[in-house]
């Protein structure tokens, strides 16, 4: 009776140890569970955040791609004007200096339409890369995220800032033209 007691006494001895290591490596995995859920929660909140950057950024590009539409539109009609008086004078007579700054403003008109489209190329390529950079390191954090932000800010603020610069240029060789 005594060997059957100590042998049953022996195997609870085993039994509870193998308990014990089952339930601290439980309790282990639970913890990286747990751990795990947070990262998640965070890596989802950064997502979000990051959308919604994305969404803004791509109501900027629409918003400066609306007003390289509308300055095209400009250049069109000021295309079609030059045209016109060109048209109209008589190509038998020599070229006068205000036919010549006309072909100029045209050439210049032709040159700045040319740079706007490629601005627009470099914008979205910047975009592009913008998101495809912000899909790979979406868990680096906050300060990441902002200086993202104002890269872009300040490459959108470069490209209103020629744009502006140049259409300025532009209305005073044509202003030069028309006098």
């Amino acid at each position: 009776m005594e060997d059957i007691l100590n042998m049953w006494t022996k195997d609870l001895e085993k039994s509870t140890r193998e308990f014990h290591k089952q339930a601290a490596l439980v309790a282990e995995w639970d913890k990286k569970l747990i751990d795990n859920g947070q990262k998640i929660s965070k890596l989802h909140e950064e997502v979000t955040q990051v959308e919604l950057l994305q969404k803004e950024v791509e109501e900027n590009l629409d918003f400066v791609n609306a007003q390289q539409e509308e300055l095209n539109m400009i250049l069109d009609t000021y295309e079609k004007q030059i045209k016109d008086v060109f048209d109209q004078s008589n190509m038998q007579q020599p070229l006068h200096l205000v036919d010549v700054q006309r072909e100029k403003a045209y050439g210049l008109a032709e040159t700045l339409n040319s740079q706007l489209d490629d601005v627009n190329r470099n914008m979205t390529v910047m975009i592009d890369e913008i998101n495809n950079m912000s899909r790979a390191q979406s868990n680096e954090g906050d300060d990441d995220t902002a200086s993202q932000i104002v890269k872009i800010l300040n490459a959108h603020l470069s490209s209103l800032q020629w744009i502006d610069s140049t259409s300025a240029v532009l209305q005073n060789k044509l202003q030069q033209v028309n006098k």
